[in-house]
């Protein structure tokens, strides 16, 4: 039942599904069932509620317009008929400008839905702040806001900046220590990460800005490779410890770097699909920075990072499935740090069709041992590939968190060792060896060759852990399809 304040509440016989659920299949099955009518509950009263705050604000517009031609509003002070109907409506189009978006994703896919392409397009200019990180909604007005609210920001750091070079002047003629020069220093690396999100993205063939967010020490950003609400298939990579927007041009743990890993994966997944003569199928990539990353190895043995950008991520995890015009294959790439951020990210409600972690230092930020059935991927959708000499794996720098990954039953292993032969059959093609911490998305690899067959769909193509073979140091090409090595 609905409530006059659109809240959704139970009515009569609402109960039986539960119960049935229970006398079938014990405790765990009603609350399976409680947990679904929640969730639905949930959404549609999002849906209500957002309906009713449309038409309020279109009652209250509507009696605004009314009132102002009653008065005379519209043809006082001698305009004519045509200039008084031009200037009402004129002032009509901004009285039924959207309302303000709800905060919560499911509030603001219901206002979204409720409004028109152009209502959309307006709010994107009105609302950036709030709707350069609104998930829920049509990428292409995401896109918008965040353009919108890039220069936004720049105004207010530009002037933190200012008044903080001030405060640091006054400081230094007396001889006094003060926070204001670190605090500066940081304002003007934010604004460095902007001037690298322009540089990066803006006028860049296929690079999409979906997500804009200034935290502690920078602003991070969501950059996707191809539409993501129009692909097949598509990728979300999560890159790890060291990461920056910008000034990391040396290692390439900034966002140009991260941007060419994306469209290494974006090239290698079209292979795949061109491997299997899956020509018509289009695939999009997605390199998460929307978040602080520790920045060294002390910070990196917290899950303080991870934890706090779990939310996050599962929202533009469940943000990409619920815009996708045609139902996408979503997988989810975790890089070392990076990968205990997106195995908590699934664990806290993100959804992928499947996973694949890569130098991983643990999958478990709670202390207890990972499951991956917490995941809520599917059985055999799960991957973990583990690179010779990588010295971030478990057992090198710092304890793991949950496990070592690679010795967890439920995760299917995937090779990183070179092969002489491509799933084709040739031998004229070689597929190269990752070896360390940081060749996993190499052009040619074995290991990206595996990602790339993963996210498109074809884990046939992808190649087999095996043991004896890497710790020879060659091996020929084994498919998941003919022997699935699953870890024990």
């Amino acid at each position: 039942m609905i409530t006059d304040d659109g809240a959704v509440i139970d009515g009569p016989g609402t109960g039986t599904a539960e119960a049935v659920a229970g006398a079938l299949g014990g405790p765990a099955a009603a609350a399976a069932a409680k947990a679904a009518k929640e969730a639905a509950r949930a959404e549609i009263t999002a849906q209500v509620q957002a309906i009713l705050a449309t038409a309020a604000d279109v009652e209250a517009d509507t009696t605004a317009i009314l009132t102002k031609a009653a008065e005379g509003g519209f043809t006082g002070d001698g305009m004519s008929v045509e200039d008084a109907s031009e200037k009402g409506q004129i002032e009509a189009d901004g009285m039924f400008a959207a309302p303000p978006p709800p905060s919560t994703p499911a509030g603001q896919r219901a206002w979204a839905e409720s409004l028109s392409p152009d209502q959309l397009g307006e709010a994107a200019d009105n609302y950036p702040a709030e709707l350069a990180n609104a998930y829920q909604i049509a990428p292409w007005a995401r896109e918008r806001a965040a353009w919108n609210y890039l220069p936004k920001l720049r105004d207010e750091l530009t002037s933190q900046a200012a008044l903080l070079e001030e405060q640091h002047g006054a400081a230094q003629m007396m001889h006094e220590k003060t926070r204001a020069w670190t605090d500066l220093q940081t304002v003007r690396q934010k604004l460095r990460d902007l001037d690298q999100i322009e540089t990066s993205v803006k006028g860049s063939e296929g690079l999409h800005l979906l997500g804009l967010r200034p935290h502690e020490n920078g602003v991070g950003a969501v950059v996707a490779q191809g539409d993501i609400a129009a692909a097949d298939h598509v990728a979300v990579h999560v890159p790890g410890m060291g990461t920056e927007t910008a000034d990391k041009l040396d290692s390439g743990g900034d966002l140009p770097g991260e941007i060419e890993k994306i469209e290494r994966i974006h090239f290698a997944m079209r292979d795949s699909l061109d491997a299997v003569d899956r020509y018509g199928e289009s695939v999009a990539t997605v390199t998460y920075m929307n978040m602080d990353f520790p920045d060294q190895l002390a910070q990196a043995s917290t899950p303080a990072y991870a934890d706090a950008a779990a939310g996050d991520l599962a929202s533009v995890l469940n943000g990409v499935e619920a815009t996708s015009s045609k139902g996408t294959n979503l997988t989810a790439l975790g890089h070392s740090y990076g990968s205990l951020t997106t195995s908590e990210a699934l664990q806290n409600g993100g959804h992928a069709d499947n996973v694949v972690f890569y130098g991983s230092p643990g999958l478990e930020s709670s202390g207890e041992a990972f499951k991956p059935s917490t995941l809520g991927v599917p059985d055999g959708n799960r991957y973990i590939m583990l690179a010779r000499g990588d010295i971030i794996a478990p057992g090198g720098h710092f304890a793991p968190f949950g496990g070592p990954p690679a010795d967890t039953t439920g995760l299917t292993r995937l090779d990183t060792n070179y092969h002489r032969e491509f799933p084709d059959g040739t031998e004229t093609e070689r597929l190269g060896r990752s070896t360390g911490h940081s060749e996993y998305d190499n052009s040619d690899t074995t290991s990206l060759w595996n990602m790339a067959a993963i996210a498109t769909g074809a884990p046939e193509n992808a190649i087999a852990y095996d043991s004896d073979l890497q710790n020879r140091g060659r091996s020929f090409h084994h498919s998941i399809g003919a022997d699935l090595r699953r870890v024990r």
